[in-house]
């Protein structure tokens, strides 16, 4: 008599290969520890306190309108660092959320390069937006997180499967759109 194998829950996340959401978090997790283990470091020689900012934060982080033009290569590096662990764990989870369903449904090839699109399109946005008259854009000196690029993903995830629900129980599911929502409402109020 042969009994039918059951399949883990784990058993459908796919391998660490073919996982391009989880190449995504393993990456923007290094950034961040390696970008706050030089602030470490700097800390155990007694370097000067502003010597971190004036040397890793100002040539990685997005800068305002009148220096990107001598820091052109921040629009790369920007959303693989982040400011705080809360920020970075919660930006994970966002992507990690949208991020699957656009992996389950399209492929893991595509992850990246939309994120990467989004992120450089994200901080050209930034950039632009510091043309427009007044002082919107006058308290950020400058600009950390991956933030445009889970943007970009949830419009993708958004894009390709507006009616998916995400399903917590048997009965009790989520609309993505909601989620959605909660995103973006987050993110208007932490900026």
């Amino acid at each position: 008599m042969k009994t039918a194998q059951r399949r883990s829950p784990l058993s459908y996340i796919p391998g660490y290969e073919n996982n391009a959401v989880l190449q995504l978090i393993v990456a923007c997790c290094t950034g961040f520890i390696s970008f706050h283990l030089c602030r470490v470091v700097l800390l155990i020689v007694n370097a000067q306190p502003e010597t971190f900012p004036h040397i890793f934060t100002q040539n990685l982080s997005l800068p305002v309108l009148e220096r990107f033009s001598h820091k052109w290569w921040t629009i790369f590096t920007y959303g693989w660092i982040h400011n705080g662990f809360w920020e970075l764990f919660s930006n994970m989870i966002w992507l990690y959320a949208f991020g699957s369903v656009v992996q389950m449904l399209v492929g893991y090839k595509q992850i990246i390069p939309i994120f990467i699109f989004s992120m450089g399109v994200g901080g050209v946005f930034y950039e632009l937006c510091q043309l427009i008259p007044g002082q919107a854009f006058a308290t950020f000196p400058y600009l950390l997180g991956a933030q445009a690029a889970i943007t970009g993903i949830t419009t993708a995830a958004l894009t390709i499967a507006p009616n998916y629900r995400f399903y917590i129980g048997d009965r009790f599911s989520i609309p993505m759109a909601v989620l959605a929502i909660i995103f973006f409402a987050l993110m208007v109020m932490n900026s």
